[in-house]
């Protein structure tokens, strides 16, 4: 399963190049676009920025399809170590920060 999903974020990674790196601030409207608290997605932000990027590139959350990031997100937090309720709060953030 580990090297699935390393295997899944070095394709992402790789097929992302013009997405590299950007993790847009939390705004008002991403709250309400997608009905979790502000706090909640600042959280995410929070935890994308420090944990994500420490093993590869952060992605731009535009970059990747939904249903990829609800498939990638999980599989990350796990080897990353991170709670139940950090990978929510990534999960939440990056679905968000997609422009709709």
């Amino acid at each position: 399963m580990k090297l699935w999903i390393c295997g899944w974020v070095g394709l992402l990674v790789g097929a992302c190049a013009p997405g590299r790196g950007f993790a847009p601030e939390v705004t008002a409207e991403m709250a309400m676009r997608s009905d979790e608290p502000r706090e909640s997605l600042e959280r995410g932000r929070t935890v994308y920025l420090a944990q994500c990027g420490r093993c590869h590139e952060l992605i731009a959350p535009d970059a990747v399809k939904t249903s990829d990031w609800k498939l990638v997100v999980p599989g990350m937090c796990w080897n990353a170590g991170l709670s139940a309720a950090d990978e929510k709060a990534v999960l939440n953030y990056v679905l968000a920060a997609k422009k709709r």
